[in-house]
């Protein structure tokens, strides 16, 4: 009896669609020398053994100098959008956080006055 084959894993399986899209783009857009993707995953998957992402360009894995830099340089640029909306939810936080603890204060003075017949 033929066992049914299992699918890969899904980090395998998400990879592999990537890369297909990546060759496409590659494949439709000559001014795109390579592209990475990463993966964010859920819960604590992120610090599980299993893929990161795809790097590649059209011959595959990038290993030509100029592009392992201009993908660094671009990668710097995408850390530098990412932390630029995590300040910006630090800040949003940090607001919500001082309002709330106003309110808070606020009300426990209001209470305290009412308790002591003001």
């Amino acid at each position: 009896m033929q066992e049914t084959p299992q699918p890969p894993p899904f980090d395998v399986a998400a990879c592999e669609l990537m890369r297909e899209q990546i060759l496409h783009v590659l494949a439709k857009h000559p001014e795109v020398r390579s592209i990475s993707v990463s993966l964010d995953y859920f819960g604590n998957l992120n610090d599980a053994d299993i893929h990161r992402g795809v790097w590649i360009d059209r011959s595959g894995a990038v290993t030509a100098p100029d592009a392992i830099f201009g993908s660094l340089f671009q990668t710097l640029r995408m850390l530098d959008l990412q932390l630029h909306r995590a300040v910006e939810l630090i800040e949003a936080l940090r607001q919500a956080a001082t309002h709330f603890g106003q309110q808070v204060v606020e009300r426990a003075e209001s209470a305290t006055g009412r308790e002591h017949g003001n």
